[in-house]
C-alpha cells in the first residue's frame, strides 16, 4: 500500500512501513509540512496514496466535499497514537497496525476508516 504520513507522526514511520513492503513517504519530505489539509488531501490524491493521520475532525468534512463534488478520492486511516504507548514503540506498533489493515484490506474504499486502537 501507499501511504502518506500526516504530521502528527514521526518520520521513522517512513522507514518501520518500509520494511513491510510499503511505499511510504511524510509530509515534511514532500513540503508539506503545516500546509493546509486541503492541501495534504489533494496531494495523497495526486500521488494515490492512503493518506494516515490523527485529524478526523478536518480530514473527514474535506472527503465529504470532495464526494459531494464528483471530485476523485483515496483513502483516509484515522489511527489515533492513544492506545499505543510512545514514542519509538508507538510508532512500531502503529505500523504493525498499518500493515495488519493493508493486508486484510488491500484495496479499501475511497473514504475514511478507522483504525482500531489497543486498549
Amino acid at each position: 500500500m501507499r501511504f502518506l504520513l500526516d504530521e502528527m507522526y514521526g518520520e521513522q514511520m517512513v522507514e518501520l512501513l518500509a520494511r513491510y513492503g510499503h511505499d511510504a513517504v511524510h509530509v515534511r519530505a514532500i513540503g508539506l509540512g503545516g500546509a493546509p489539509d486541503a492541501d495534504v488531501l489533494a496531494a495523497a490524491v495526486a500521488d494515490d496514496r492512503t493518506l494516515v493521520t490523527e485529524n478526523a475532525v478536518d480530514f473527514l468534512p474535506l472527503l465529504d466535499q470532495r464526494q459531494a463534488a464528483g471530485l476523485p478520492m483515496t483513502t483516509v486511516i484515522v489511527a489515533l497514537k492513544a492506545g499505543r504507548g510512545a514514542g519509538r514503540a508507538m510508532h512500531s506498533r502503529l505500523a504493525d497496525d498499518l500493515r495488519t489493515c493493508a493486508t486484510n484490506n488491500p484495496t479499501p474504499y475511497q473514504h475514511a476508516h478507522w483504525l482500531p486502537t489497543h486498549r
